[in-house]
């Protein structure tokens, strides 16, 4: 299948991400593909795109958004293995990260940040925030 405008950015991102392999082994909860959730861990992931802006100096457009990739373990064994597959993911996007696709160029912005523990049940999750921005 072919890709355009931002289904391309999304899938480099996805791509991207597709390629980390974490200690301990997780799986992936990619949006919009069947997952029963009930072996943990895993990786739930989410493309929250921003609005487009028009670059003021030039014809190019900023696409601002932000990858989540949310740490899904077991409740009850603690944080620290979720908390080190957090250190995983956000050592898997440095700020010197450059992407590119047909029709974007994706960097990451700032440093991901790893948020607060939360206890969802019988599950911990602790999303990371892949901040970036696309230019076309």
């Amino acid at each position: 299948m072919a890709f355009t405008g931002e289904a391309l950015l999304e899938q480099a991102l996805f791509d991207h991400l597709a390629t980390l392999t974490t200690t301990p082994a997780t799986a992936f909860a990619w949006p919009s593909v069947d997952f029963d959730g009930t072996a943990r861990p895993y990786l739930q992931v989410n493309h929250l795109p921003n609005t487009a802006r028009q670059n003021t100096f030039s014809p190019s457009k900023d696409l601002p958004g932000f990858l989540i990739v949310t740490a899904v373990f077991a409740a009850g064994e603690g944080t620290l293995t979720t908390r080190n597959v957090c250190t995983q993911i956000i050592d898997h996007f440095p700020t010197t990260l450059r992407l590119f696709t047909a029709e974007h160029r994706i960097q990451i912005t700032d440093p991901p940040t790893a948020g607060r523990a939360l206890v969802d049940g019988p599950e911990v999750r602790i999303p990371v925030s892949i901040p970036y921005l696309a230019t076309t």
